[in-house]
């Protein structure tokens, strides 16, 4: 096993990103684990766009702050 593959950030991060793009069946499921301000954490540590957020609001992937 090659564990340098197994622990390699961009891979995790690679991972990550793809979960939100609907790629992963269980996308639905990944908004909860980020907390309370979802758009913060999408746009400022992830570095997502407003745009590309409101597309995954629109598909219900992540919810709106209320």
């Amino acid at each position: 096993m090659n564990v340098g593959r197994q622990l390699c950030p961009a891979r995790c991060c690679s991972s990550f990103i793809s979960r939100f793009d609907g790629e992963d069946p269980a996308a639905s499921q990944a908004p909860s684990l980020l907390g309370e301000d979802k758009a913060k954490v999408l746009s400022t540590d992830i570095g997502l766009s407003d745009e590309r957020i409101d597309t995954l609001i629109a598909k219900g992937i992540v919810k709106a702050a209320s």
